[in-house]
């Protein structure tokens, strides 16, 4: 369980855990809303692991293997899911910061998301993706991280 100082800032669990910035976890259990064809969806945001682009449409990509379509492109739902949630990590896909366990650097930069799947991070993308770990998640102690887990550029 995670607990906030005086000053509202994330401290370290009992468990040695590392905190997400301030107010995230709250932002995590908002739901969100998939217009579908025949019916609307609402998930929360913890849930989703990434979206995919389909042509004018969105593929959700959420635990335990549940995917969700929608009939607004990738862009539409960019400008209505959280920034400090989700980033663009390539013309193609948008990631939830929550679920991405590490970054493979080989000749690319991939993303290796809680479901296992790799997701490519463009060339164009690299600077601001890492700019947005770097910025988003707080790390009181390195030696709690496991290596895996680290960013570097």
């Amino acid at each position: 369980m995670s607990t906030k100082n005086s000053n509202n800032q994330p401290i370290i669990t009992s468990d040695g855990a590392t905190i997400i910035a301030s107010g995230l976890h709250d932002l995590l259990h908002k739901k969100f809303l998939i217009e579908g064809s025949t019916q609307i969806q609402l998930i929360p945001l913890a849930e989703i692991i990434y979206l995919k682009a389909s042509k004018n449409y969105t593929e959700f990509i959420c635990v335990n293997n549940k995917t969700y379509l929608s009939t607004n492109t990738l862009k539409h739902q960019e400008e209505k899911l959280p920034e400090e949630l989700f980033i663009r990590a390539h013309h193609g896909f948008l990631l939830n910061l929550f679920h991405l366990n590490h970054i493979k650097k080989n000749n690319e930069l991939t993303a290796c998301m809680s479901n296992g799947e790799q997701i490519p991070i463009s060339t164009r993308k690299k600077k601001q993706v890492l700019e947005f770990i770097n910025r988003s998640i707080i790390v009181l102690d390195k030696a709690i991280i496991p290596q895996n887990n680290t960013v570097n550029q």
